[in-house]
């Protein structure tokens, strides 16, 4: 799972700057940043112990308090078409570094509202990365 973890980061590695890169989200995750948040599992999909296949939560937040600027960023992920949409980096290696079959981007929610432990409140949206072993 942590090399999972390190590939989906790795894979985003090239995005602009400003943006804070965790392999987990914790309370020290200060926005903006996209976090890995952990999977669901489906074990066994094919031939007894042949691959698991899971989806992996990654969640984008942007600071709350700066309306515009902060929801453009976020956009900027968003749009499938963008050189620098979280689709379009996140599948630049579908092997994830090696660590998996194949990966993809299945979906992204809509825009919400999260508050951090000890952070202020934050706008994200929950990328949806489906990934087989």
């Amino acid at each position: 799972m942590a090399e999972i973890r390190a590939g989906i980061t790795a894979n985003l590695a090239s995005i602009e700057a400003s943006w804070n890169l965790d392999d987990y989200w914790t309370s020290m995750s200060t926005p903006p940043f996209i976090a890995v948040v952990g999977a669901v599992i489906n074990f066994d999909t094919s031939m007894g112990r042949g691959s698991d296949e899971m989806n992996w939560i990654v969640l984008a937040c942007v600071p709350a308090a700066s309306d515009q600027a902060s929801q453009t960023l976020l956009e900027t992920l968003i749009d499938p078409t963008s050189a620098t949409s979280f689709k379009t980096l996140l599948e630049s290696d579908p092997s994830l570094g090696g660590a998996v079959s194949w990966a993809r981007v299945i979906s992204a929610g809509r825009p919400n509202l999260y508050t951090p432990a000890g952070q202020p409140e934050s706008l994200g949206v929950e990328f949806t990365v489906g990934v087989m072993t």
